[in-house]
Order: structure tokens, then sequence, then C-alpha cells
């Protein structure tokens, strides 16, 4: 009985420790911060946008070797907001390789030259 007890706490203790890739969530508030994931974990960028106004967000720097980009952004706004609302632009990036890359955002019209906002973040795989 005793050895079966500490079978099972040893189990319990590796399944404890064992995890799989996690998420990592930045938004607009999260602006010059280091993230540090590691291979195969997942980072969300989250930033207000209103599609309404032309502004959308750009990526102007990044990814490379190190992270790879998830498909294009998504654009949701709440549902009983008004037509005119503002929502919420995500960004879903994979880590891949150890390394170090910067990412960096604009919030520009598509005809614009400077941003109105910018955002940058640095992405640190372990």
């Amino acid at each position: 009985m005793r050895d079966l007890c500490v079978a099972t706490a040893l189990a319990l203790a590796v399944a404890g420790c064992a995890s799989g890739p996690k998420k990592a969530e930045v938004g607009a508030r999260d602006d010059d911060r280091t993230v540090e994931l590691t291979p195969g974990d997942e980072l969300l960028v989250k930033l207000e946008s209103n599609r309404t106004t032309r502004f959308r967000w750009v990526l102007t720097q990044g990814p490379g070797k190190v992270l790879f980009k998830q498909g294009d952004p998504m654009y949701a706004r709440p549902v009983d907001s008004a037509p005119d609302a503002g929502g919420i632009e995500t960004w879903s990036f994979r880590a891949v390789e150890p390394g170090e890359q910067v990412l960096v955002f604009e919030y520009r019209r598509p005809s614009d030259k400077t941003a109105e906002k910018t955002v940058r973040y640095t992405v640190t795989v372990r």
C-alpha cells in the first residue's frame, strides 16, 4: 500500500511539472515590455482599433526566424456596441526557435506615412 501511495504521488508530481505550450498576451499598455517564451508558445498581441476611421495596426518590424506570424490579424468589436465603435485587433505569433525578436506596430491609415501610435515588444525565446 505504501508503494502505491509513493508511486501515485510521484506520478502526480511529474504530471504537474509537464506543461504544454503557454499563451502570453500583451496590449498597448505593455509597450516596451520584454516577453519571455519557449519554442511552441503562442504570443497574442491585442490592440484597440477602430476600423470605421480607416486606422489599422501595421506590423513594421518582425517577425524573423524566432517568431512565426500565424495568419492575418483578427478584428472584433463588442456585439452590442454602436456601428462606429472601436474593437480589438488581435495578432498571433508562435515561438519557433531560441533568440530575440523585436515587434513594432504602428497605428495609422494605409495612406499615412506617420503613425498616430507606436508600440514595441521585445520577445526572447529560450
